[in-house]
């Protein structure tokens, strides 16, 4: 197990210890996530997990994530290296998303691959890289377009996965499409919205990457293909 299920204080000691005895067969690192975001309510944070199990049994199977991914474009979302800080890496293509295909099925996909990296009696949490750049044959949708594909990943992240993000960095964010991340930041929980790092550049195809990227993520650690225009 990767961290040590430790509660910070006697109210999520109180929270996980109830979780424990409701839920006796979950791994236990899992349930102390949830104990984190209901440190103040047992039955909140029973109710949370229940409905997250729910969900498993639901869009969150096994069974569904893997229709998602094999939906989606396989270079939409990869598994690929791990952030400076030692943290799983994930590196998703923006301009991939296809709407034709749906919301949801693009969530599932990015749920799928992150839980190829951190398991449920694993503390870690995950540094998302958000490319913005499109490129020649590939779905390009508007910005706008997307808002709804994040305010969908907000619920799913907020529900199913607290705790999970380090950090997601956003790049590069010309300043004309300002208006659309305001957007988005606005329908995001606050605990999702607070992981947000958004770095300006110019826009285009072929816009180079912010020189700040270079503070989360080696190049060596994106994926081979990516590389080129990192």
């Amino acid at each position: 197990m990767a961290g040590n299920v430790v509660p910070s204080g006697p109210d999520e000691e109180k929270v996980l210890g109830a979780l424990r005895a409701r839920f006796p067969q979950a791994a236990a690192a899992e349930l102390l996530r949830f104990a984190r975001v209901r440190r103040h309510s047992a039955a909140a944070a029973c109710e949370m997990y229940e409905a997250h199990l729910k969900w498993r049994r639901g869009p969150g199977s096994p069974e569904q994530m893997a229709e998602a991914a094999r939906a989606v474009s396989a270079k939409f979302i990869r598994a690929t290296g791990v952030a400076r800080d030692g943290s799983p890496l994930l590196f998703l293509q923006g301009p991939r998303y296809d709407k034709n295909i749906g919301l949801e099925k693009h969530s599932l996909a990015i749920a799928k691959v992150l839980e190829s990296v951190v398991k449920p009696n694993d503390l870690r949490k995950a540094t998302f890289l958000i490319d913005t750049r499109g490129c020649d044959g590939w779905p390009n949708p508007p910005g706008i377009k997307m808002v709804p594909f994040f305010r969908d990943l907000n619920i799913m992240f907020t529900n199913q996965y607290p705790g999970r993000i380090q950090v997601a960095v956003v790049y590069p964010l010309p300043g004309v499409v300002k208006h659309i991340w305001w957007m988005v930041s606005r329908i995001l929980d606050e605990a999702v919205s607070a992981k947000f790092v958004v770095l300006e550049g110019s826009g285009g195809w072929t816009a180079p990457c912010p020189d700040k990227l270079g503070h989360y993520v080696a190049l060596d650690q994106l994926p081979a293909d990516a590389q080129a225009r990192h």
